[in-house]
């Protein structure tokens, strides 16, 4: 396939990524948000149960995530890609059959493997459509397709969940990944050339997994995230404990207009 070059940063495949991404973080953070509610209330769980469920998708997903950038260089980025989303997608439908904690817990488990993969493929692809000279305002835009992610996630999330079961919701939520996922078919993907040389084996080393000059940046990123996770995964269950579910979803109306505004 022949390299797409454009100097349009809003091009139609840049477009279909950002949607696509846009989704895939929609349903992830709605999910996040309702889901300590369904399993206090419908489940019978306690707190630490609900953190677990929390727990275990980002430990498998981090667990995975040295391992992304190999298993992508290796199947190449569209099948990565097709594949990472078709199992999203249907560990996705997975949480409409939940109907235990212990069930629940092992979709999220699995699900966090994909997540891994999927969302390393999906910042390359995207790259390849972004202007060489626009590379820092288009990865920007990129990031900002997760910010919305972040707030729009759990503004749906808890909007319908007042107003419909959790399956009925996760299948809404489910339907958006699957949207996601024939965008994907429109992205003209390219292939990475191989090399013509034979490449050197050599036993892999912690240098193959760990960047020593981005640790600074990394460590702050993951204290800020570390703060707000601990408020994005229990303002809902916190809220219905004070009768405020209502408005719950205010919070986020508020902080995407902050987040938009700067």
């Amino acid at each position: 396939m022949t390299p797409v070059n454009t100097q349009q940063l809003w091009n139609k495949s840049f477009i279909l990524c950002l949607a696509n991404n846009l989704f895939l973080f929609i349903f992830y953070f709605a999910q996040t948000t309702i889901l300590p509610i369904y399993i206090l209330k419908n489940l019978h769980g306690t707190l630490a149960q609900a953190g677990l469920a929390m727990t275990l998708f980002m430990a498998s997903s981090i667990a995975v995530r040295p391992f992304s950038g190999l298993i992508i260089e290796k199947i190449g980025r569209k099948k990565a890609l097709y594949i990472s989303e078709t199992l999203f997608c249907l560990f996705s439908f997975a949480y409409i059959f939940a109907d235990s904690l212990n069930l629940l817990l092992a979709i999220r488990l699995l699900h966090g493997i994909w997540f891994s993969i999927l969302t390393t493929v999906a910042v390359p692809i995207a790259n390849d459509f972004i202007p060489a000279q626009r590379k820092g305002e288009g990865m920007g835009y990129f990031v900002m397709s997760i910010n919305l992610g972040i707030v729009l996630g759990p503004l749906i999330g808890l909007t319908l969940i007042q107003q419909l079961s959790y399956p009925t919701v996760t299948a809404i939520l489910a339907a958006l990944i699957c949207l996601g996922f024939i965008f994907c078919f429109l992205i003209p993907i390219q292939a990475i050339p191989k090399m013509q040389a034979k490449p050197v084996k050599r036993k892999l080393s912690i240098h193959d997994f760990v960047e020593k000059k981005a640790l600074p940046v990394s460590i702050m990123a993951m204290i800020i995230s570390f703060s707000y996770a601990s408020i994005m995964s229990f303002i809902s269950t916190f809220a219905e404990s004070k009768n405020l579910l209502a408005y719950a979803s205010l919070f986020f109306v508020v902080f995407a207009i902050s987040m938009m505004s700067l």
